[in-house]
């Protein structure tokens, strides 16, 4: 008899799941700005999409609209709050990713900067504040 696996071949051992205002616009937003893939989404009966699965290079994320099923959690802007948690993402050319940012109206904190651990990073938030990191590897830490 064949042992099925504990989680689905192409998933991560951790993913990250995101409450969010709106997972249809979210989706969108991590496509178009961050060439995020979308996997798969869930629609409501309204065919609104209420759950997203998305893939960047080796990780998935997936993200959920907020009040489904009852749930109480708040994506940090609706529930005014800082989120306490940085998705923090390894891009190939960090200085590219700012530079099509700010041409798209995508707000960053600060243009990039080198890290003592030798990343070059941006920080930003996403749609519904969310903290975002993208780094690209520049020196080896000494």
């Amino acid at each position: 008899m064949t042992q099925k696996s504990a989680k689905p071949e192409k998933m991560s051992w951790l993913i990250p799941y995101l409450i969010v205002s709106d997972a249809g616009a979210t989706a969108h937003f991590y496509q178009h700005n961050f060439g995020f893939e979308i996997l798969s989404t869930a629609k409501d009966d309204a065919g609104k999409i209420f759950h997203a699965e998305l893939r960047y290079k080796d990780i998935v994320i997936m993200c959920g609209n907020a009040g489904v099923d009852g749930d109480t959690a708040k994506p940090p802007l609706q529930g005014h709050f800082v989120s306490p948690v940085t998705l923090y993402f390894y891009h190939d050319d960090v200085d590219a990713l700012y530079d099509f940012l700010q041409n798209n109206n995508v707000g960053v904190d600060a243009p990039p900067t080198n890290e003592f651990w030798g990343d070059r990073v941006i920080n930003l938030k996403d749609l519904d504040g969310h903290r975002l990191c993208f780094a690209t590897h520049v020196a080896d830490h000494p």
